[in-house]
């Protein structure tokens, strides 16, 4: 197996993991997430990496195929990471931005 065989492995089995995981945080917190909202875009970003993908891998254009998966995969990451962020929200975590713009005015980022 090649580093960029295991590299898109990682990065689908990372995907599952999300939308393993995802649910149950914010079931944790206390948030309820109807899944039907996030079928349409989930839908739409499978068909485009399975189609895709199928035509890249038959007509042989490896170069096409990796970029057709990391879109996909992109695509398919959206709704875990919206519902991650209401789970970090209802948290009620107190906000770090005193010690982010110090860590920028570390690095020299003036803001």
């Amino acid at each position: 197996m090649t580093e960029a065989s295991r590299a898109r492995a990682f990065l689908m089995g990372l995907t599952g993991c999300a939308y393993a995981l995802v649910p149950i945080l914010a079931w944790l917190v206390g948030l309820s997430v109807d899944p039907r909202g996030f079928t349409q875009l989930s839908t739409v970003a499978l068909i485009f990496l399975l189609g895709f993908g199928l035509l890249c891998h038959w007509r042989r254009i490896p170069s096409l195929l990796c970029i057709v998966e990391c879109t996909g995969i992109g695509l398919l990451l959206t709704s875990p990471l919206v519902v991650s962020t209401y789970v970090a929200f209802a948290l009620k975590l107190p906000l770090q931005d005193q010690k982010l713009l110090q860590l920028d005015r570390l690095i020299g980022v003036d803001c």
